[in-house]
C-alpha cells in the first residue's frame, strides 16, 4: 500500500511540475528501491539517513525527496550549512566564549521573539560580521582571556586597528556580538557603546573592459548571452535576475516591482534566444521563473546566485555597477535619472555620480 502510495504521489507530482519521462521513471524505481532498502512501514524517515541510503547509487536525490517530502513521510533532521560553518569558526576557542559566541548566534540567525525581539539576520552577513570579530577574539584568547565578559573598553580600543576600513569593519563586528549579549544580560556592559571608530568607505565601481562585454553578449549559450543582455543594457541586479518570472515579460517591456523597464532590441533578442532554448530543453516544466536549469526546471522554484555567476563567469554586480557607471557619467552624475532607472536609492546613486569628475575616469568616459 506504501509503495502505491508514493507511486501515485510521484506521477501526480511529475505531471504538476512537467518532469520528462525519463526523471519521472527513475524516481518511481528509486522510490520502490529505497523503501526495499529501509524495509520502512510507517512514520516519517530522517532525510539524513534517505540521503545516505542513495549516495553512489545514481538515484535521483531531489526528486525522491521532494515525494517523500510531499506525502509527510519526511523528517528534516539536517543541520543548516551556516550552523556547520559557524561550529568551524570557533573551534579552539575558551568553552565560556564559545557559549556567548553561540548566544549571539542563535539570535541573529534565528531571530527572537521575546523581548527585545530580533529578526533573523541573512548567512552571508552572519558570516561577515564573524569574519570581522573573530580574528580579535581569538587574539584575545590567547592572551588568556576566558570570557567576553572580561573585555573593557580599554581592551576594545587596544584591539582596532589605528585606522581604514580594517578599524570600521573590527568595529562593527565586535559592536554586533556584544550589543547583543547586553541585551540578553550574558555581559555586564557593552564595551563598544558609543565608541567611534569611522566608517567603510565604499569601494569606487570601475567599468569593464568593452572586450569582455562583447564576449558576453555574443556568448553561443543563451542562458549567459540573455542574462548578460539583461545587466548589460538595464542593470538588473541578481535578485531581480532570480525573481523574474515569464508573466513579467510583455512584448518588449519587462515589469520588476513597480517598475515597467522598456527593453532594448539586443535584449528582446537574446530572450527570444533564450525562451526558444528554454522550450525545446524543457518543453513540459511548470517553473514559472524565467530562467531554469537542470534542476530548478522540475521544481518550481528560483535559479540560485551561484548559478548566475557560473553561467556568467563574471560577477553579477561588476556587470551592474559597469552599466549604472555608464549611466551616471552620460547623464553628468543625475541622480534623479540612476534612482529611477536602476531602482536604487539617492545615497546609492550618490556613489556613482561621485566618479563622474574622476581624473581616472575620464578616458572612460572618451571610450564610451
Amino acid at each position: 500500500m506504501l509503495a502505491k502510495l508514493l507511486d501515485t504521489a510521484c506521477v501526480d507530482h511529475a505531471i504538476q511540475h512537467g518532469w520528462s519521462k525519463t526523471t519521472t521513471q527513475r524516481t518511481r524505481w528509486s522510490l520502490r528501491a529505497l523503501l526495499g532498502v529501509l524495509q520502512h512501514r510507517a512514520g516519517p524517515l530522517p532525510t539524513s539517513t534517505v540521503i545516505a541510503r542513495m549516495e553512489g547509487t545514481g538515484w535521483p536525490v531531489r526528486p525522491v525527496i521532494a515525494i517523500l517530502d510531499q506525502v509527510g513521510m519526511l523528517d528534516e533532521d539536517r543541520t543548516p550549512a551556516i550552523e556547520t560553518w559557524f561550529q568551524r569558526q570557533v573551534a579552539g576557542l575558551p568553552p565560556q566564549i564559545t557559549a556567548e559566541l553561540q548566544a549571539w548566534f542563535d539570535v541573529v540567525c534565528h531571530g527572537s521573539t521575546t523581548t527585545p525581539r530580533s529578526r533573523p539576520r541573512q548567512p552571508g552577513l552572519i558570516k561577515t560580521r564573524c569574519y570581522w570579530a573573530l580574528p580579535t577574539i581569538r587574539s584575545w584568547a590567547e592572551d588568556g582571556r576566558r570570557s567576553l565578559r572580561e573585555i573593557s573598553r580599554e581592551d576594545v580600543l587596544a584591539a582596532l586597528p589605528s585606522s581604514g576600513n580594517d578599524r570600521a569593519t573590527t568595529a562593527i563586528g565586535l559592536r554586533s556580538i556584544f550589543r547583543v549579549l547586553k541585551a540578553r544580560k550574558i555581559i555586564f556592559i557593552n564595551p563598544t557603546t558609543r565608541l567611534d571608530a569611522g566608517t567603510v568607505a565604499s569601494r569606487e565601481p570601475l567599468p569593464i573592459d568593452d572586450d569582455q562585454l562583447r564576449e558576453i553578449l555574443q556568448s553561443d549559450d543563451p542562458a549567459r548571452a540573455a542574462l548578460g543582455a539583461l545587466i548589460v543594457f538595464h542593470g538588473l541586479s541578481k535578485s531581480d535576475l532570480c525573481a523574474l518570472m515569464l508573466t513579467d515579460m510583455s512584448s518588449s517591456r519587462l515589469t520588476i516591482g513597480d517598475r515597467t523597464i522598456p527593453l532594448a532590441p539586443a535584449v528582446c533578442e537574446r530572450i527570444a534566444a533564450w525562451l526558444d532554448h528554454r522550450n525545446a530543453r524543457w518543453p513540459n516544466t511548470a517553473n514559472p521563473h524565467l530562467f531554469v536549469h537542470f534542476r530548478s526546471a522540475i521544481t518550481l522554484g528560483p535559479v540560485g546566485k551561484q548559478w548566475l555567476q557560473l553561467t556568467l563567469g563574471v560577477p553579477v554586480r561588476a556587470l551592474r555597477e559597469d552599466r549604472i557607471l555608464n549611466e551616471a557619467h552620460a547623464t553628468g552624475g543625475d541622480v534623479r535619472r540612476i534612482v529611477d532607472l536602476f531602482g536604487m536609492s539617492a545615497n546609492a546613486a550618490g556613489r556613482y555620480t561621485r566618479t563622474v569628475d574622476h581624473p581616472d575616469l575620464l578616458e572612460f568616459d572618451e571610450t564610451r
